[in-house]
């Protein structure tokens, strides 16, 4: 079962494939790349960023708590994540649920 991420969705880090320090951190997705994508970079638009590693899709995830590997400073709070080790937060019900949820009646 995929989930239906989208950027700006809130999330929690509940795996790691590189660092399991972010594991149990939340984080806003800002991008979903794809192996050899090349993107501005959130954090200094005059910086272009190349995702290549694996073959798989991966979001860039941005937080307060979120390490890297990266020693520059410029990638504070940015990690890429693979999306089966990200599980939303709060976020919108299925739509069968909203529908059902809107015929409630208001106690």
């Amino acid at each position: 079962m995929g989930n239906q991420f989208k950027v700006g969705d809130l999330a929690v880090i509940i795996g790691y494939d590189h660092l399991p320090s972010n594991q149990g951190r939340g984080c806003e997705l800002i991008a979903k790349l794809v192996p050899g994508e090349v993107i501005d970079h959130p954090n200094d638009s005059a910086i272009e960023m190349q995702y290549c590693e694996g073959d798989e899709p991966r979001w860039l995830v941005r937080g307060d708590s979120i390490e890297n590997n990266s020693d520059d400073p410029v990638d504070a709070g940015l990690d890429l994540i693979l999306e089966r080790y990200l599980m939303p937060l709060g976020g919108d019900l299925e739509p069968d649920q909203q529908k059902q949820r809107e015929a409630e009646p208001c106690a």
